[in-house]
């Protein structure tokens, strides 16, 4: 959290190696019976292990993560517009013969993704 991407915990999700999602399955905080991956995503937006992240280095057993911080739309990492109006268009000619109409579909769109790299950390687990 840094208060500019995301002001409380429940707002920074993260992406995981398999590694350390499997490790954080495993350790469990003493008295509670609660995992330290439920931890994570019970206090946390969301939280998940993906195959695109590195496998842990096999000299140093390190492995990375990845946190997003922001799920507030004001501060999000890009906008994509969508137009309110939906426009159908009604070709009764085309296929007259056959007693066919065929209706076209038109909706406007537009995207601007305007990356914001100081929404994202980059942090290090050590698995060993």
């Amino acid at each position: 959290m840094d208060g500019l991407h995301a002001a409380t915990e429940s707002e920074v999700g993260c992406v995981l190696g398999i590694g350390t999602y499997r490790h954080a399955a495993g350790v469990f905080q003493s008295g509670s019976g609660e995992a330290g991956i439920e931890a994570v995503k019970r206090r946390g937006r969301a939280c998940m292990a993906s195959p695109f992240i590195p496998a842990q280095d096999a000299t140093s057993n390190i492995q990375t993560a990845i946190y997003h911080g922001g799920s507030d739309a004001m501060r999000g990492d890009s906008v994509a517009a969508m137009w309110p109006t939906l426009e159908v268009i009604r070709d009764i000619y085309t296929k007259a013969p056959g007693g066919e109409v065929i209706l076209t579909w038109i909706t406007l769109w537009d995207a601007r993704t305007a990356f914001r790299s100081g929404a994202y950390r980059r942090a290090s687990y050590k698995l060993a």
